[in-house]
């Protein structure tokens, strides 16, 4: 897990740009992972492309695969 913010809500009614989101990866390609608002994988809201955000909280390259 790691936090994000977002910056690109572009086509997307779920996220909100500058809100802060929890994201879980789902691959080690690094480029997409579930977000959600709570530090709970199972409570996520969708999965999106990373470069829609950027990590604030943590490092995405120490992040454990699923």
């Amino acid at each position: 897990m790691v936090r994000v913010v977002c910056v690109d809500a572009t086509n997307s009614i779920a996220l909100i740009v500058g809100k802060i989101y929890y994201a879980f990866p789902i691959n080690e390609s690094k480029n997409t992972a579930y977000i959600s608002n709570f530090n709970k994988e199972s409570a996520h809201f969708g999965c999106f492309q990373m470069s829609r955000s950027k990590v604030i909280g943590g490092s995405f390259e120490q992040l454990r695969w699923f």
